[in-house]
């Protein structure tokens, strides 16, 4: 029992092992923060990182117009025995960006590096992409049809981009579409086969391409116009060195999809099954079937059974009643199992609905966020650049005091020294002018005096005399 359950569990392992994508895959571009992290990988142009995805729109970065690439710096080194690749994208472009179907294009790629990097006059016209190359261009693009062309080239001239000149297409429709599409592409030298499929739907298949030993370069890369709002999202590229389970199994016939060419086998779309309803008798319109025709052979019997009737009728008519509830019961779980399916069948769909509105509600949280985050960011950088201007003026203010303070400290200075030559000055004067009042000290005291006491004298004669006179007039 032991043994049972390890072979169980290795082969667990194997069939998880070989549904997990190889080392040349993109990471989960929900684990990582920007650009940087993807080391094995080269980006060109106006590619940017946003939140689990790859954008590529009309702004200008640097030289690059519109133009993005992303190219892995591994090569595809099994690429003549047997590789599935993958890749998941989405666009937001409506009918009015048909104006630009010949411009707007996301494109993959799987060509040689050295016959296509190293051609002289080596440009990037062709959707962001070579326009000389040796390889397979798988572009996405409303020019023609709307869907993915398939173009071949040896490097020896430009590849065309015209939907006459491809080798095989899938038509579908992505604009007007929140819904990411997957685009698979598979090669099996053993198989023999080229494969295209889109949502799991085979839109294109042939045996006449067969690749070489050599190895191969494959990246993405997208191109918008000037004046187009679409925006091209790559949310995933994941390649294996074997065969997936999806790229052997074909779900289905994609509705719209043709492939066409010399090289192409060309797929016939099939009328879709029909239900068990549709294609198969009821089973109690059998029974009653069954029993007219008993009924019939009752009521005629052949003459010479007529005696040995009554012995076999019961048997028969008991017999009959038996397998009519067998197969009433065998109707009736039938029908049961019919309703149930067509229950699940509901359920799945509801819940595919509800899904899908998930989905929709996410999308919009992540764009609210992300709207939040650059609203945040960029009221952050207003905040730091108010702060930087406050933070200026305020060094501004204590500067000019500072520079004020010093004139006034010069001032100051300059008035002590002012204070000290009137202090000295007047010192000396003070000095200066002692011995001139020492001289009027001594001539008050000799003249004045004297004066003052002749003159009090001479006040008193005068009174004496008045005093005389009137008292000789009396007399």
């Amino acid at each position: 029992m032991k043994w049972i359950i390890s072979l169980f569990l290795i082969h667990l392992g194997l069939c998880i092992s070989k549904s997990q994508p190889g080392p040349l895959s993109l990471p989960n571009l929900l684990d990582i923060k920007g650009l940087s992290e993807l080391k094995a990988w080269q980006t060109f142009g106006n590619i940017r990182y946003d939140v689990g995805r790859l954008l590529i729109d009309s702004s200008t970065v640097g030289k690059s117009q519109g133009q993005g690439a992303i190219w892995s710096r591994n090569d595809l080194t099994n690429a003549d025995s047997e590789w599935t690749i993958e890749y998941i994208f989405r666009t937001s472009g409506t009918a009015r960006d048909l104006t630009y179907s010949d411009v707007n294009g996301l494109s993959l790629w799987l060509v040689d590096p050295v016959h296509t990097f190293q051609l002289p006059r080596l440009s990037y016209d062709n959707f962001g992409g070579p326009s000389s190359y040796d390889g397979f261009q798988f572009l996405i693009s409303n020019e023609g049809r709307p869907g993915v062309k398939i173009f071949n080239n040896d490097g020896s001239k430009p590849g065309s981009t015209k939907s006459k000149d491809a080798i095989g297409d899938c038509q579908f429709h992505f604009l007007d579409s929140s819904v990411p599409f997957t685009i698979r592409i598979s090669y099996s030298k053993a198989k023999s086969w080229f494969k295209v499929q889109v949502d799991n739907n085979l839109c294109f298949k042939t045996n006449k391409i067969e690749f070489p030993k050599t190895k191969f370069k494959f990246g993405m890369t997208g191109k918008v116009a000037q004046g187009s709002s679409e925006v091209y999202e790559i949310l995933g590229l994941r390649v294996w060195d074997h065969l997936t389970e999806d790229a052997i199994d074909d779900h289905g016939l994609l509705n719209d999809g043709d492939s066409k060419g010399d090289t192409a086998t060309i797929v016939v779309k099939k009328p879709e099954p029909s239900g068990p309803a549709q294609v198969r008798q009821s089973l109690m319109e059998k029974a009653r079937q069954h029993r007219e025709e008993m009924k019939k052979q009752g009521h005629n019997p052949p003459a010479h059974q007529q005696q040995q009737q009554p012995q076999h009728i019961p048997t028969a008519s008991g017999d009959m009643r038996e397998i009519n509830s067998k197969l009433d019961q065998l109707e009736s779980l039938v029908k049961h199992l019919q309703s149930s399916i067509n229950k699940q069948e509901t359920q799945i769909h509801d819940a595919k609905q509800n899904s899908m509105l998930q989905k929709h509600a996410i999308d919009d949280i992540t764009k609210s966020v992300t709207d939040l985050k650059s609203v945040i960011a960029e009221q952050y950088s207003q905040l730091l650049q108010a702060v930087a201007q406050l933070n200026q003026k305020v060094i501004g203010e204590v500067r000019e005091q500072h520079y004020g303070m010093e004139e006034l400290s010069k001032k100051v200075d300059l008035l002590m020294a002012n204070h000290k030559e009137v202090a000295y000055q007047y010192e000396r004067e003070t000095q200066s002018v002692k011995p001139s009042a020492g001289f009027m000290d001594v001539m008050i005291s000799w003249i004045l005096v004297p004066l003052v006491i002749i003159l009090l004298l001479l006040l008193v004669f005068v009174y004496r005399l008045r005093h005389d006179i009137k008292h000789s007039k009396l007399l």
